[in-house]
């Protein structure tokens, strides 16, 4: 769940109008993310950051056009190229290796000639992590000093 509630940048397609007589009785942060849309409603080209749950979901019926976040741009895939082990992830993304998985078949759609690269450059990456990881040894002086990479 805590993937699902990635924000990524969506660009509504379509004006929704404003419904004032909408009213929602469930306190949740998923009702209260409707609820303000559809009670000020929506313009067209309007940019908002929607939890990925959100913004997939309005994907799927053409509502948004969502962006690449952060932590998958240009800048961030050659900075994770250039040195894996230096690349704080979780400053990035908390959850980068899962968020990817659910970025790459909306990607593939669009990129296709680059979900080759996609592919590759994720396993490339999570393997020279991979080295890191198993060589961890959780003691206080190895926390304080690589505590930065994971």
């Amino acid at each position: 769940m805590k993937t699902e509630s990635q924000l990524v940048k969506s660009r509504f397609n379509g004006d929704i109008p404003a419904s004032p007589t909408y009213a929602s009785d469930q306190e949740s942060p998923m009702s209260a993310i409707i609820s303000e849309i559809l009670l000020n409603g929506v313009e067209k080209s309007t940019i908002l950051e929607l939890p990925w749950w959100l913004a997939s979901t309005l994907l799927q019926v053409n509502f948004v056009d969502i962006s690449l976040p952060r932590a998958f741009n240009q800048r961030s895939r050659e900075a994770l190229q250039m040195g894996p082990w230096a690349t704080n992830l979780c400053e990035l993304s908390p959850f980068f290796y899962r968020f990817s998985i659910k970025l790459l078949p909306v990607y593939a759609i669009r990129f296709l000639n680059d979900l080759e690269l996609q592919i590759q450059f994720h396993c490339t990456s999570w393997w020279f992590r991979l080295d890191l990881v198993f060589d961890f040894r959780p003691s206080c002086s190895a926390l304080k000093k690589s505590s930065g990479w994971l």
